[in-house]
C-alpha cells in the first residue's frame, strides 16, 4: 500500500505497458499469523487504494509478505478470487544499505535460473538496477522468454503436429500445425536424428522425432506437443556408388586410333560418365554412355601415347540425376607394335645379340616376352624402366645363345604404375623372328588370349 502512495504514476506506466501489478498486502503482516478479517482488510484497502489514485483495479495475484501463509490464509485468499504466489529463486536485495553487488545478482541469475522460474527482486535494490540489463542479455542467449504470472492461471493451451514418412528428394521433411490454440505465438521445432542428436532440420535418410512448443498467450499457457516420430526412406541405397576396376580391354591402332575401356557395372547406374586424358593428365574427351553398359569406346590422337580415364555412375533418383563418385585412374596402354611400316625395329646382329627399339609415350616402362614356340612358353626376359627405355640387347635365351638358324618369338608389354596397380598393354602381337641379317623383320599378329 505504501509504494502505491509513493509512485502512482510508474504504477499507471506499468499497467500501461501491460504488466501485471499485484496485491501485497497494505501493512506487510505475516498472513499466517492473522485472522480472516485481517487479511481481508489488508487485501481490500490495498486494491482500493489502487483504484483510486490509478484508476486501474488490482490484479487478482497475491505474493505473500515474507512469504507466510496458511492453509486458511490461501482459502481466504480464493474465495476473494485471488491466487496465491511464491518464489522459486531469491537473495538478500531488500535492504537499501546491505546490497549484495552487481555481480553477485548476475552470477545468481547464471547459476539458479531455471525454465518456468520466478525470481523475487526488490526495487530498493541497487544491485538489481545496476545488474539488469546484463542478466536479462544472458537470460535471452540461452534461449529464455519473459512472461507474466497470469500464464500459469490460465488453461493448457493445444499444440498438435504431424509429420509423414516419406523418401529421400533432397528436401527437408515438412511438419505441419494440425491444431494449435495459442494463436499469433510463435512455434518452435526440435528434430532429433535416430542418435538424438539435434538437428536444424530433417533431410538425410533416416529415422527422426521432433516435438514442438508454442508460447503462451492472453488466453492460454505455453503448450508442447507430443513427440512425433517420422522416418525417411533411405533410398541412397539405390544411388550408384563408386566405381571399380577401371581398366583397357584393348587400343585398335588402324582404325581411329581408338581406345577400348572397361570397367565393373553398378547395378544402380542408368549411365555412366567418362572423362579421357591425355599423356599429360589433359582433358580431352567427355561423354556420357548410352544406357548401363560397362564398355566403350574413344578416339585416340596418337596410337603411340599412353591415356587415361575415369568413370562415374549416373542414376536418376526421383525424376533427378544422381551422380556416384568417379572411379581411380584407369590406363589405356597402346601395345607396343613392331611392324616394318610403324618405324620400329627388331634385329639380330651377327655376333647373336637381339636389339629391338620400341617406344610409348607416358608409360612406366617395357617388359619382354620370349619363345621359341608360337603359342605357349613366353618368358619375360627383360624389364626396362621409363618410356625412353626402348632398345635392349639381349645375349641370351634360356641360357643360349640366340641362335641365327632358329625361330623366336617375340612380344613386348609396356606397363604404367597407379597407386598399388600396375596397368599393362594388351599384346595382340605375337612377334615372329627370322634372321634376315640385321634387316627389318616383318611381324605377324597373334591373340594373347590363345598363348595363356
Amino acid at each position: 500500500g505504501e509504494y502505491i502512495k509513493e509512485r502512482p504514476d510508474l504504477i499507471k506506466k506499468m499497467k500501461e505497458e501491460g504488466h501485471l501489478v499485484g496485491n501485497h498486502t497494505m501493512h506487510h503482516p505475516n498472513l499466517a499469523n492473522c485472522q480472516v478479517s485481517q487479511i481481508k482488510s489488508e487485501i481490500t484497502e490495498t486494491a482500493k487504494l489502487m483504484k483510486e489514485l490509478t484508476g486501474y483495479d488490482m490484479d487478482l495475484f497475491v505474493r505473500p509478505p515474507a512469504g507466510g501463509y496458511s492453509e486458511q490464509s490461501l482459502a481466504v485468499l480464493k474465495d476473494m478470487g485471488y491466487h496465491t504466489m511464491f518464489w522459486s529463486m531469491a537473495y538478500c536485495d531488500w535492504d537499501a544499505n546491505a546490497q549484495p553487488g552487481k555481480q553477485y545478482v548476475i552470477d545468481h541469475f547464471n547459476r539458479y535460473c531455471h525454465p518456468g522460474a520466478m525470481p523475487l527482486m526488490h526495487v530498493v535494490s541497487k544491485s538489481n538496477a545496476e545488474a539488469l540489463d546484463t542478466v536479462l542479455t544472458n537470460l535471452e542467449k540461452a534461449g529464455y522468454r519473459f512472461g507474466t504470472v497470469d500464464e500459469f492461471t490460465l488453461p493448457e493451451g493445444t499444440l498438435e503436429i504431424s509429420c509423414k514418412n516419406k523418401k529421400y528428394d533432397g528436401m527437408a521433411a515438412k511438419i505441419k500445425v494440425i491444431k494449435n490454440t495459442n494463436k499469433g505465438a510463435e512455434v518452435t521445432f526440435e528434430i532429433r536424428n535416430a542418435k538424438g542428436k539435434k538437428v536444424r532440420e530433417a533431410v538425410k535418410p533416416g529415422r527422426y522425432t521432433v516435438v514442438a512448443s508454442v508460447g503462451a498467450t492472453r488466453y492460454y499457457k505455453a503448450a508442447m506437443s507430443r513427440k512425433v516420430s517420422f522416418k525417411i526412406t533411405d533410398v541412397l541405397k539405390t544411388m550408384p556408388d563408386k566405381v571399380q576396376n577401371p581398366r583397357s580391354w584393348g587400343f585398335l591402332a588402324y582404325w581411329g586410333p581408338t581406345a577400348r575401356i572397361r570397367w565393373d557395372a553398378q547395378p544402380a547406374a542408368d549411365k555412366y560418365e567418362v572423362t579421357a586424358y591425355d599423356k599429360n593428365g589433359k582433358e580431352f574427351k567427355n561423354f556420357e554412355t548410352i544406357g548401363n553398359f560397362c564398355n566403350e569406346e574413344f578416339i585416340a590422337d596418337k596410337n603411340n601415347e599412353v591415356y587415361s580415364f575415369k568413370v562415374r555412375a549416373i542414376s536418376t533418383v526421383l525424376g533427378n540425376e544422381v551422380y556416384g563418385k568417379w572411379s581411380d585412374r584407369g590406363y589405356v596402354i597402346p601395345a607396343p607394335r613392331m611392324y616394318a611400316d610403324t618405324g620400329h625395329t627388331l634385329t639380330i646382329v651377327k655376333n647373336g645379340k637381339l636389339n629391338f627399339n620400341c617406344k610409348k609415350k607416358g608409360c612406366d616402362g617395357y617388359k619382354v616376352y620370349i619363345s621359341t614356340k608360337e603359342k605357349s612358353g613366353y618368358k619375360c626376359v627383360k624389364t626396362l624402366k621409363g618410356e625412353n627405355s626402348t632398345s635392349v640387347v639381349l645375349k641370351k635365351f634360356e641360357g643360349k645363345k640366340f641362335n641365327t638358324h632358329k625361330t623366336y618369338y617375340i612380344y613386348v608389354e609396356a606397363y604404367k604404375k597407379s597407386g598399388d596397380k600396375t596397368f599393362t598393354s594388351l599384346s595382340y602381337e605375337c612377334n615372329r623372328l627370322r634372321n634376315n641379317d640385321g634387316q627389318r623383320i616383318q611381324f605377324r599378329d597373334e591373340d594373347p588370349e590363345k598363348r595363356k
